[in-house]
């Protein structure tokens, strides 16, 4: 037994790492809790790798981190990942723009193409379609749209001709 494993089950003396990893609902903290559970039972870490399909450099380090810090030290900490291309700060101006964007554009509607272009152009911003897309979305926008105006259209066109269609319903009904 190693080193690892003795201070391993001195600190997991009064859990259960067993009963943790059937209550765990996140996959990967399951993992790690059986996997410690799998060492205090005397199996090797090498044993333990091949069972729960990860590494021995990762039982390694599940075992030093549950040590140093107890069950808390296994959960993923905050921050992993991508960081966002668009500033947190600028958030709320990309989105007052791109509504101003949408009422100033011929058609009433904007594309991916016009919010990545003007990403590049405004923000200094970079992004593929589909991120776009993702944008979009975690500000509640909708790629789905209603049909477009022509840039054309009268307003007293429409309304004239809806102010005459009553007679003009009339004149059809008494023929």
């Amino acid at each position: 037994m190693t080193r690892l494993v003795a201070e391993l089950i001195e600190k997991s003396r009064n859990m259960d790492l067993k009963k943790l990893a059937k209550q765990e609902r996140c996959l990967r903290m399951k993992t790690r809790l059986q996997a410690l559970y799998l060492l205090t039972t005397g199996m090797n870490q090498k044993k333990v790798a091949e069972t729960t399909l990860t590494t021995s450099l990762s039982v390694r380090r599940w075992t030093g981190m549950f040590i140093a810090e107890g069950v808390g030290g296994l959960r993923d900490k905050p921050g992993c990942g991508r960081k966002r291309k668009l500033p947190k700060t600028e958030e709320a101006a990309f989105v007052a723009d791109l509504k101003r964007l949408r009422e100033e554009s011929k058609g009433g509607r904007i594309i991916a193409k016009d919010v990545q272009r003007f990403l590049l152009e405004k923000y200094q911003v970079t992004h593929s379609l589909k991120a776009v897309y993702v944008l979009l979305g975690r500000f509640g926008f909708s790629w789905i749209s209603c049909r477009s105006k022509h840039p054309k259209r009268s307003q007293e066109a429409i309304d004239d001709f809806k102010s005459g269609f009553s007679d003009v319903v009339s004149e059809i009904k008494k023929k």
